[in-house]
């Protein structure tokens, strides 16, 4: 489900929507709860009455979950884990956090590839050229620069009635006027997250540990 799913603008709807969600997985021996777009459904409290109502009553049903049922997997995604509330992120809820970096050159190369497959490319199209100019590509904009890069071969073929061969001449066009979604400072932002996300569970870990020696 998509947090904007269940994020309705009646008063209590939302709450029914979540109460719902797991209801339906509690019917099932075993389920998985995906929630993309995290940040629009569980944001930090003490700023919107509405959003603080939705966070209490998804924490009271993961609660209410733990022992209810174990066989439940819960999952969720967000571009911006800094927004979610506190409480969401605690172990025993979402436990585990796993940072997703951007596409590397070798994954953007593969990318492209598999876009480009089984579509006619000029003799002398060069991959390598569109990987090293899209650092900061996601995989969402790697599939949109691809899709852009094929629009104008494409009806120029239809217009002509011919195959028309797409050229590293259609990325750069794409590549001037299609800037990539994610900024160094967003970059920053993440770096700065997981790092204090790590830090936090090493200082637990510890934590723990020093306390079953004591036992």
């Amino acid at each position: 489900v998509k947090g904007s799913d269940i994020v309705s603008k009646w008063v209590g709807e939302s709450e029914k929507n979540i109460s719902a969600l797991f209801t339906e997985a509690n019917k099932q021996d075993r389920a998985i709860i995906f929630i993309d777009e995290m940040d629009s459904l569980l944001g930090k409290r003490g700023v919107d009455t509405h959003n603080d109502k939705r966070v209490n009553e998804f924490l009271q049903q993961i609660d209410g979950f733990s022992g209810q049922n174990p066989n439940l997997l819960l999952l969720g995604a967000t571009n911006r884990p800094w927004d979610i509330d506190s409480a969401v992120l605690r172990s025993g809820r979402f436990s585990q956090k796993i940072y997703i970096p951007l596409p590397d050159a070798e994954a953007r190369q593969f990318m492209i590839e598999k876009s480009m497959k089984n579509v006619p490319v000029a003799k002398d199209f060069d991959v390598g050229k569109i990987v090293a100019k899209t650092e900061l590509f996601s995989g969402a904009d790697i599939e949109e620069l691809c899709d852009r890069a094929k629009d104008e071969p494409l009806l120029k073929a239809i217009e002509e009635d011919k195959v028309v061969l797409i050229t590293n001449t259609d990325f750069d066009k794409v590549l001037k006027v299609f800037p990539p979604s994610v900024t160094e400072a967003d970059l920053k932002l993440f770096d700065k997250f997981n790092a204090d996300i790590n830090s936090l569970l090493k200082r637990r870990a510890k934590a723990t540990k020093k306390a079953e020696d004591k036992k």
